[in-house]
């Protein structure tokens, strides 16, 4: 029986489970395959899964994603397992859990897919009173989302919903390998049950699991990741920077298309991510002052640098999450001017029918950084702001998500390129300076968003009244972003 969960440092061991049932086993090279209940899987570091000679170990790797299920996902499986019993019969097929995918490594079974599921019957079997299989948790986050779904289980409301749970009745199906790449190969095409796996969640996977086989090493990139803050949109924003280019331009999935976008993810990130494993970066230089060379960024690696599988990969996502807090999150920075913060949280920040544009801005921001550093930023944000916004005065109506991609081919003239291949930043000043447009002169009074758009920039760079917005708008603009550097 479960009376106590043993926590060390950040690490929770879950002691023990047993069970009993059916199954049939195939093999196919370095792969088997078969079907056991869940209580006969728990037991398998005692005994072999029946009909088998699959035993071993469970364990978690130290480079998977934490345990996250809570409350919510953990209610759902116990409803549906109990919907299972109240509705079948002495007859009734066992409840069918989907898949699982083991890497045999010695005596461990590394769960590389299905870690939510296992764990949360590991919990409710240790409840109910049965023992656990002893797995090791070293994520905080795991620990934290333990502690709170035991407390959740033991609470007095639940006590009559688990008690008809019988992990001898739950089924599922194991694919297990010897090789750690054929394993990941099965978890990266197939995503069964429980909260569904993210692009970045596979990624995260795919490149921790390269790091050199050194606990120590692996313990370190696995903590650079963790530390790395809105991972995912970052790597939406470094997807749009790479592949909406004039030389190899490669769509970017809407953001409703959740499968297009988690499938475009993981080839930009992990296959077409170089198996060399070295760590090299890419950066701007300039020789001056009798050829003497600069750095143009402090940044090592350069937005659209080819990557290798590894620790090359983790350091650019941090790298971006980093540089992704320093000009949209923080309020202050020594190495940028208070001028871009106050300007970005006047203009940009507030959405108001502008988020595509948002994202937009953001996305030739670090760009602008990776090329050239922070000593300019609030110069260039201005202009990058003026060339982006565009949009905004150009269409009729609303910028939709689909009229950004558009607008860099037929408008904006590819504008990630501009700014990633002039030489300086004043030459890219002159491109941005000397892009015009035609403001389209529809929605520009009343309660509209082009309306309140115009109304915003109008107050914070102290427009002139106007009398024809169509006609003045820009010019004025223009004229207060050259005023902007003095």
């Amino acid at each position: 029986m479960l009376t106590h969960v043993q926590y060390e440092m950040d690490t929770i061991t879950l002691l023990s489970i047993l069970g009993n049932s059916s199954r049939k086993q195939r093999s196919e090279r370095n792969v088997s395959v078969c079907s056991c209940c869940v209580s006969e899987l728990f037991n398998c570091q005692i005994h072999s899964i029946p009909g088998t000679e699959i035993s071993g170990i469970l364990s978690i790797p130290e480079y998977q994603r934490p345990y996250v299920w809570g409350i919510k996902e953990m209610s759902k499986l116990i409803a549906d397992l109990n919907e299972h019993v109240n509705t079948g019969n002495d007859k009734t097929p066992m409840y069918y859990l989907g898949s699982l995918i083991l890497h045999r490594d010695g005596e461990k079974l590394n769960i590389i897919d299905g870690q939510q599921r296992i764990t949360t019957l590991a919990l409710l079997g240790g409840v109910l009173g049965n023992s656990m299989p002893d797995i090791q948790f070293q994520s905080p986050a795991s620990v934290h989302n333990i502690r709170k779904c035991l407390q959740y289980l033991r609470s007095p409301d639940m006590n009559g919903q688990i008690q008809k749970v019988d992990l001898s009745r739950i089924n599922v199906s194991l694919v297990i390998t010897d090789s750690e790449d054929e394993a990941y190969t099965f978890f990266e095409t197939q995503n069964t049950g429980g909260v569904r796996l993210s692009g970045v969640d596979i990624i995260k996977a795919h490149h921790l699991r390269v790091v050199t086989q050194n606990g120590e090493r692996q313990n370190k990139y696995a903590e650079i990741w963790e530390a790395s803050k809105n991972i995912s949109h970052v790597a939406d924003l470094l997807l749009k920077a790479r592949r909406w280019n004039v030389l190899d331009w490669r769509p970017v999935p809407y953001s409703g298309d959740d499968k297009g976008g988690k499938q475009a993810i993981i080839e930009e990130y992990s296959q077409r991510t170089l198996s060399n494993a070295e760590k090299t970066g890419y950066q701007s230089i300039a020789l001056t002052n009798d050829y003497l060379l600069v750095n143009m960024s402090s940044l090592k690696l350069a937005v659209r640098q080819p990557l290798a599988h590894g620790e090359n990969f983790v350091d650019y996502i941090s790298v971006y999450c980093q540089l992704y807090h320093r000009l949209f999150i923080a309020d202050n920075d020594h190495q940028i001017d208070d001028k871009y913060y106050d300007f970005y949280r006047a203009i940009v920040a507030p959405v108001d029918g502008t988020a595509f544009l948002k994202e937009f801005f953001q996305v030739a921001i670090m760009c602008y950084c990776s090329r050239y550093g922070f000593n300019k930023v609030q110069e260039a944000a201005v202009w990058i702001f003026r060339y982006s916004y565009a949009a905004r005065l150009i269409n009729q109506k609303t910028v939709r998500e689909d009229s950004i991609p558009a607008f860099i081919k037929n408008k904006a003239g590819y504008l990630f390129d501009h700014i990633l291949h002039c030489h300086t930043h004043d030459e890219l000043m002159n491109r941005l300076q000397s892009f015009s447009y035609d403001v389209n002169g529809d929605n520009l009074t009343g309660n509209t968003v082009k309306s309140r758009y115009v109304q915003r920039v109008t107050r914070y760079f102290k427009l002139r009244p106007m009398g024809d917005i169509k006609q003045e708008f820009d010019p004025q603009l223009k004229i207060k972003l050259m005023e902007w550097r003095k």
